[in-house]
């Protein structure tokens, strides 16, 4: 690895530092969400676009041919390993999970079968955790909550988190569960998020490198102000937190409101509340997962949690506590983990979980207990059966799991420990400290231990200076073990304390809390009306209607046995003298039944001292309210006292109401035995239907739940599958109209058959020649009527099918125009031939054309062989020159032809007027002309006169010929220009021929046109 670092190029390492990773969301009702989304991205921006969604295993994907339309960006189906580049777009494959590490894409295959799958929250936790505050998070349409799990990662790294707006989306499941987790920086449609991004991610003027100071220009007043605002409005300093950290979070807030001074962010804060209380909420970000670093919480598992047991007497609670919980899923996990190593022990170790955060709303959402179904991702089934509750939002905690943790909004900082823990757990919370204040955190972490207690801290964080105060149980996973007893912690409460300290009506406090688990305190009158009732009152007791004793008052001694060792009971008859349990246990159901007062006198019973004594009795009924049960109040005093009496007291017969009280419950006894008898085999019956009937039931539940999850995530899958074909079918429904427009707008018909030679489909124009009508398709085309004079159509037909090669050839028919027809094979996509496509062109008309260029062909060369082989006519030539001696050497050259065999008339002019006017008024087949003519030149004699009809071929001569004199000679139709130094009488004469041969050509074919 370090081999591979070394060599890194320093270009691509500076792009990656200054590449945000765009982390894209989607699933049903997505592709238009995508489509607007990046139509509007920039084109060249430090950004890579990753697109997820949920995709069907069962069907290939369209996406990158869809969304390639709307953007020039380039477009790439992810395959494993794929580096990260700027300006690109990945797509996720299906089948697969997809991962970064190292600015490199991963692909996981899926586990069918497994449960549900959330692709979102796996590939936003990777680019958090890869591109730390370079990471974005954006969630648009679908169903279900997948990514709102992933977006916690992007924004405990600092990244930006936006969703589409809700009202927009096709389906608002995705963005709804996000925003409600109010860790979404921004809400707005899709075709917003890009610019959105260029302004927040400050792209505009151009990317800034990792490192780079932030709020460099920054006034540390200004920043002391706003730290001094929020702890007065909130109650936390984050001047002890780092300041790189919480830079970045008002930077982030700063470019959100358009702001570029740090004192205008003040003032902003100072009006309005709400902003103090957001930017809070941002340095808050507490995200949090079950089994977080699940190996972590297996170490844990196997080798810390069963030591606190075994150190730990039954008769003693396991105290726990978890700072910085957040949400409550680490609180919870811990939980888990040591009911069910009690569970295994079959221990009765009770035990309680202390959770605390600074944040009160995540506090209060911790002790709802409710989370979204992709918990499933985190928490195995087993656990889930046990642990939670389904509903239709996702899983809430069962009661058995929330009554063993206890949430408290409690400080870090500034609050005092909990104290006496077997386990302190702290993770990935410290890292946002200075240094001082992680020192002195580590200080009450160690104070808050008992001798040979855990620490468990995150992977991230060390001890520092504490090190020598415990021994690591696992170094790696950053698990340790308190070593000393610390009597006197230094600078325990250092720290600054709160100035303006409020209480919080939405938690305990931590004082309530040490109230009720550490020290129990008496509060109001109580004492005092305790001590007057014990002075001046005679022995009470305060019985349940279930005759279990609740309180006691006044001397008791004498009434009561000697407590025996073994177990004890509240039963008031079990510790009462004989003779006085069968009076209480009688007075107080006489109480409970009449809901009145019942006295007893003279109750005779022998004391510890074996003398006989007697005690007056008497029962008072307390009804229940709302706040309270029913109580039972008994009063006994002895004889000789005198009482205020208030019903009638009734002498107590030893003999005769014990007898009637025991008639009495025999009675009610036999008449309950009789019921009970038939009311146990009336429930054992029902008992048994009941069982199976909830048996089946269950199975049924958990079938139709599977069933319910597999279909939901099928609908997922096919409506986008659905939104791919219906664009595709679109453009395919385009095409196939432009299809349909050439072929009836092309003169050629056209006839598609299949591999059975049925017709599929056929063009207007080919209905002139193949007798079809609308009703044909689906026909065999042997069965349709032809005027085609084609013997061997339908067997070439099928040579065409079966060979796989193409005919062409031109036929007649019956009613003699000419047709050219072409049998080629209709291919497949895999270039297999599925049919045969009949093309008809008629070529009549080219059949004629050619025909009469045959003949015109023929006629020319008749008249070229006339006019130049025979020599009864003689060529009128005119030669016109100003310069007598260049005349007269012309001259001379055409007589030397003459000579051989006469064959021109020579005539000769001297002036340009000469030559227009001979030209004019008489027959001239050939004008040999000179350029300079006098004030004039040879070609404006031409050029005037073009209009004419009969005009003779001009071929010019000079002594200064060039090519710009040449281009000009040829435009005006003159048909070679040559100089006067190289005539000869054959180079002229070979001229001649030539311009003359031309000369007739042009004129015989403009008598064609």
């Amino acid at each position: 690895m370090s081999k591979t670092n070394n060599n890194e190029n320093p270009s691509s390492r500076t792009n990656a530092e200054s590449l945000f990773c765009v982390a894209v969301g989607a699933s049903a009702g997505g592709l238009e969400a995508l489509s607007e989304f990046v139509s509007a991205l920039p084109k060249d921006a430090p950004m890579a676009y990753m697109i997820v969604q949920h995709l069907s295993p069962d069907f290939d994907s369209l996406m990158d041919q869809l969304l390639q339309r709307r953007t020039d960006l380039k477009i790439q189906t992810v395959t494993d390993g794929t580096k990260v580049e700027v300006n690109t777009i990945y797509l996720m494959p299906p089948k697969t999970n997809m991962l970064m590490a190292e600015g490199k894409l991963i692909l996981v295959d899926q586990v069918p079968h497994q449960g549900s799958n959330f692709p979102i929250d796996v590939f936003f936790r990777s680019v958090a955790a890869d591109a730390q505050h370079r990471s974005v998070a954006v969630i648009l349409s679908g169903t279900g909550s997948d990514g709102s799990r992933g977006i916690k990662d992007v924004k405990e790294a600092g990244g930006l988190t936006i969703v589409q707006d809700p009202e927009e989306a096709q389906f608002d499941g995705m963005p709804n569960c996000a925003i409600q987790t109010r860790l979404v920086d921004a809400v707005m449609s899709a075709v917003e998020i890009p610019q959105y991004l260029l302004k927040v991610l400050d792209l505009e003027k151009g990317p800034k490198k990792s490192g780079e100071p932030i709020l460099e220009q920054a006034d540390d007043n200004v920043l002391a102000n706003i730290y001094a605002h929020l702890l007065e409005r909130h109650d936390i300093d984050f001047s002890l937190y780092k300041p790189s950290t919480v830079k970045r979070r008002i930077e982030r807030r700063m470019r959100m409101h358009d702001i570029e001074e740090l004192t205008e962010y003040l003032k902003l804060i100072l009006a309005h509340p709400q902003e103090a209380k957001t930017l809070t909420q941002e340095m808050l970000i507490g995200v949090t997962h079950f089994f977080r670093d699940i190996e972590a919480f297996d170490c844990l598992q196997h080798h810390v949690i069963p030591k606190i047991f075994d150190n730990t007497p039954s008769n003693e609670m396991i105290r726990v506590w978890t700072a910085g919980c957040s949400s409550g899923e680490e609180a919870y996990s811990i939980a888990m983990l040591f009911d069910e190593e009690r569970q295994r022990r079959k221990s009765g170790h009770e035990i309680k979980i202390f959770a605390s955060d600074v944040d009160a709303n995540a506090i209060k959402e911790a002790s709802a207990g409710v989370f979204s179904i992709n918990i499933a991702t985190d928490v195995n089934a087993e656990r889930l059966d046990r642990y939670f509750v389904k509903t239709e939002e996702g899983f809430t905690v069962s009661s058995e799991l929330r009554h063993l943790v206890v949430f408290a909004n409690h400080n870090l900082l500034k609050d005092p420990p909990f104290s006496n823990c077997q386990l302190v757990v702290c993770r990935n919370l410290m890292i946002y400290f200075q240094a001082k204040a992680q020192q002195n955190v580590l200080s009450m972490m160690q104070f808050s231990l008992r001798k040979d207690g855990y620490l468990f801290l995150g992977s991230s964080e060390t001890l520092g200076d504490f090190q020598k105060n415990f021994k690591p149980i696992n170094e790696r996973y950053r698990i340790y073990q308190k070593d000393q007893i610390i009597h006197r912690v230094n600078d325990l409460f250092t720290l600054p304390a709160n100035r303006n300290s409020r209480e919080r009506k939405s938690s305990p406090s931590i004082d309530r809390i040490l109230d009720h688990y550490q020290q129990p305190k008496e509060r109001s009158h109580m004492p005092a009306l305790e001590a007057l009732v014990n002075d001046f009152i005679p022995a009470c007791v305060i019985m349940s209607e279930q005759l279990e004793v609740i309180h006691l008052y006044g001397d008791l001694q004498p009434y009561t046995k000697p407590l025996q060792q073994g177990r004890f009971s509240a039963k008031i008859g079990d510790y009462l003298l004989e003779g006085l349990a069968m009076a209480v246990t009688t007075a107080v159901h006489k109480v409970v039944k009449l809901k009145e007062a019942v006295r007893f006198k003279d109750i005779q019973y022998q004391s510890l001292d074996k003398k006989d004594a007697t005690v007056d009795l008497v029962a008072l009924y307390v009804p229940r309210t709302k706040n309270n049960n029913a109580y039972v109040a008994l009063g006994l005093s002895p004889s000789s006292v005198a009482m205020k009496e208030k019903p009638a007291s009734v002498p107590y017969d030893g003999k005769l109401e014990p007898q009637q009280r025991i008639n009495d419950l025999e009675e009610a006894l036999r008449h309950n035995q009789y019921h009970l008898s038939s009311t146990i085999e009336e429930l054992e019956t029902t008992n048994e239907e009941l069982q199976s009937t909830n048996e089946e039931l269950m199975a049924s539940n958990e079938e139709l739940q599977s069933t319910n999850e597999e279909l939901q995530s099928v609908n997922e899958e096919l409506y986008s599958v659905n939104s791919e074909y219906q664009e595709q079918i679109e453009e395919t429904t385009k095409v196939n109209l432009d299809i349909q427009n050439i072929i009836k707008s092309a003169d050629i018909g056209f006839i598609f058959l299949d591999d059975a030679m049925v017709i599929r489909r056929f063009s207007p124009k080919s209905t002139q020649h193949i007798n079809l009508i609308e009703t044909d398709i689906g026909r065999p085309f042997h069965h349709i009527s032809h005027n085609l004079k084609y013997d061997g159509l339908l067997k070439e037909i099928s040579t065409v099918i079966n060979d796989e090669t193409t005919i062409e050839k031109e036929i007649t028919t019956n009613k003699d125009s000419q047709l050219l027809i072409k049998l080629a094979p209709y291919m497949d996509k895999s270039n297999k031939a599925q049919g045969c496509v009949i093309s008809l062109t008629d070529v009549s008309q080219i059949q004629l054309l050619k025909t009469d260029l045959a003949n015109s062909h023929a006629e020319l060369k008749d008249i070229m062989s006339i006019n130049f082989t025979s020599n009864e006519e003689l060529v009128e030539v005119l030669v016109v020159d100003d310069n007598e001696v260049d005349l007269l050497a012309i001259e001379t050259a055409l007589n030397t032809i003459n000579r051989k065999k006469k064959v021109y008339k020579i005539h000769t002019v001297g002036s340009f007027t000469q030559a227009k006017d001979y030209i004019q008024q008489q027959h001239v087949d050939l004008c040999l002309l000179d350029y300079y003519l006098g004030a004039h030149n040879g070609l404006e004699l031409v050029r005037e006169l073009s209009e004419g009809e009969d005009n003779p071929a001009f071929i010019l001569f000079s002594g200064e010929v060039n090519n710009d004199l040449t281009q000009s000679a040829v435009q005006l139709g003159i048909y070679d220009v040559i100089d006067k130094d190289s005539i000869t009488p054959a180079l002229l004469e070979r001229i001649i021929r030539y311009s003359l041969r031309h000369k007739k050509t042009d004129m015989y074919l403009s008598k064609l046109v």
